[in-house]
């Protein structure tokens, strides 16, 4: 019989983090970024390209924050949470949105830089013990700590599960963006018999200028896996876009 787990904001806290900093939810997101932004800067860290090929200006976009918010400090947007800020750059500070979600971006993938058994363990035990073929995952998260271990489990040998990116996640790709290469590739399609249903997108998703989904992946010789880098599609497209694939009678 199929069933449906949903995994709240909180599911990814359990994940080890090569930084010691806990995958941050909602109202945890600004001290955690605080606090890597300033180890950022201490090691002269020049953050993560734009897309005009520059590279983003940390204290600029914080510097932002503060005077939209008249706060003190970083940390005090806790007090409204990630979910209030990014709404309010979307809708009053538009031409600042690129940069703000670069920065979320980097700020996760600095804290989640290795998934493995060993960083995610009740995660990897979650699948292997709960997931079976025919099953559905609604999660809140846009980390990919469920997706990369669910892809990790579904390449072992003898594998009680199939998931593949084109068509685990219940939405259509147009291709990839191959990290290492930058170049666009096909991407090519293999069955999946689990589907992770992504409500609030996912930093291995890039939406072109042309509105096409794109993924974004890392490929080395022996692998190809999801790459945790890509860009925040908004929560609402998604929301419309999963409804209608999956309930097109309304």
């Amino acid at each position: 019989m199929s069933r449906v787990f949903v995994l709240g904001a909180g599911a990814s806290r359990e994940y080890k983090s090569v930084k010691g900093i806990s995958v941050p939810v909602d109202r945890d997101f600004w001290g955690s970024a605080d606090c890597i932004i300033a180890e950022a800067l201490k090691e002269d860290d020049i953050g993560p390209r734009t897309e005009d090929g520059g590279h983003l200006n940390f204290e600029e976009i914080v510097n932002n924050l503060k005077r939209w918010y008249k706060n003190k400090g970083l940390r005090g947007l806790n007090e409204y949470g990630l979910e209030k800020v990014f709404s309010d750059v979307e809708e009053h500070h538009p031409s600042h949105l690129k940069d703000f979600k670069r920065l979320l971006e980097w700020v996760l993938f600095y804290i989640i830089r290795s998934i493995d058994g060993n960083s995610a363990p009740i995660h990897y035990a979650f699948v292997k013990n709960m997931i079976q073929p025919g099953d559905s995952i609604i999660t809140f998260n846009y980390d990919i700590i469920i997706d990369r271990t669910i892809e990790d489990i579904s390449q072992e040998e003898g594998s009680h599960i199939k998931w593949h990116p084109s068509s685990g996640y219940g939405l259509s790709f147009s291709g990839y963006i191959n990290r290492l290469t930058r170049g666009f590739l096909p991407l090519e399609y293999a069955i999946s018999d689990v589907i992770i249903y992504k409500l609030h997108g996912s930093l291995g998703w890039i939406v072109g200028k042309d509105g096409a989904l794109t993924l974004y992946r890392t490929s080395s010789d022996d692998k190809v896996q999801l790459a945790q880098k890509g860009h925040l599609p908004g929560f609402f497209s998604l929301c419309r876009r999963f409804m209608t694939n999956n309930f097109p009678n309304g």
